[in-house]
């Protein structure tokens, strides 16, 4: 995780600030908050700050479509929302998804522990790509593969999350 007194190595800005944006991230989205209590004992493992982290998840009830296994949607979802997440602590403004394409390689079932491997490809002024890799933590099977594609907004449009200031 990060270290609060360590200032971000790109931004400038207090690593505690960085969490702090990730936290009202999740804590206000409402869309964001149905999806991650459906991933149960859902945590991070790594640095926020660092371009690869790892994020950890058993697939629960709420995830499967009607054969059993995790749902093609959630995937897409939760690739969306945690690539999304660790890419904001690596640019200031907001971003919105403009790509995501998720290739399906093996199903999960329930009770399955799932590692996601989120990886901040390129932040760019105007559009920055991420990459996610999902596996089975059991036998190690890759689940499913992302690129997500997202277009940074300019702080004049109001959406500013986090002041090189802080």
């Amino acid at each position: 995780m990060i270290e609060p007194q360590r200032p971000h190595p790109l931004l400038g800005v207090p690593a505690e600030a960085v969490m702090e944006r990730i936290s009202k991230m999740i804590k206000g989205s409402a869309f964001t908050g149905l999806v991650l209590p459906l991933l149960k004992e859902f945590r991070p493992s790594g640095d926020f700050l660092a371009p690869k982290m790892d994020f950890f998840f058993i697939v629960t009830e709420g995830l499967l479509n009607p054969n059993r296994t995790l749902h093609g949607g959630a995937i897409a979802t939760i690739v969306d929302e945690l690539t999304s997440m660790h890419l904001t602590a690596h640019i200031l403004e907001g971003s919105v998804s403009v790509d995501l394409h998720v290739a399906y390689h093996s199903g999960a079932a329930a009770m399955d522990t799932i590692r996601l491997e989120s990886h901040v490809l390129r932040t760019g002024k105007r559009v920055c790509f991420t990459e996610a890799k999902l596996y089975r933590v059991k036998d190690g099977a890759l689940i499913a593969t992302a690129l997500h594609t997202k277009a940074v907004v300019p702080a004049s449009k109001g959406v500013l999350l986090m002041s090189p200031k802080l």
